[in-house]
This record gives C-alpha cells, structure tokens and sequence, in this order.
C-alpha cells in the first residue's frame, strides 16, 4: 500500500491552479469522520481518490471518490491524509 501522511499540511502553493493539479489524481486516506444522521461520509481509513478541489472560507475541500461505496464525498484537507508520492 502506498505511503500516507500529513505533507500536504507543510505544502504552499504559488496558485489555485498548482494546488489544483497537487491534488488531482492523488491518493487520500480518510482520517477524521462525522458521521451524522444528515451526511454520509465514508469510514476511518478508507482510502479515496481527489477528483475536485474547492477553496472556501473555511478551507480546501475535496471532492473524492471512494471506489468501496462506489460514491463521492467532499472532504476538508484537515480530515484527510495525502499520498506521499502521486503515481
């Protein structure tokens, strides 16, 4: 299994567009949930892959799929860890 960790947290971006390409296509592990009885979010350690990215007020979201529950969820950076190395 590839390598996973909170690199992305110490990573700057010159712009939306570099962020944008770091991310798409790059591996992710779910770390935190909140799973509520309004919002379906995926379990502790399921792995996903980033197909959009979208800043807000309150930080990066991404959009993932997770092959596991064949759905898309949005995650915040925070909550997620990031493949070392993007294949």
């Amino acid at each position: 299994m590839d390598n996973f960790g909170d690199t992305h947290v110490l990573k700057s971006f010159k712009s939306f567009k570099e962020k944008e390409k770091w991310w798409t296509g790059r591996l992710i592990m779910v770390k935190k949930t909140m799973n509520n009885l309004y919002i379906k979010t995926p379990s502790l350690d399921e792995v996903g892959i980033v197909i959009g990215i979208q800043e807000t007020t309150i930080g990066c979201h991404l959009e993932v799929f997770f092959s596991a529950s064949n759905a898309t969820s949005w995650m915040i950076t925070s909550d997620v860890y990031s493949q070392t190395d993007k294949k």
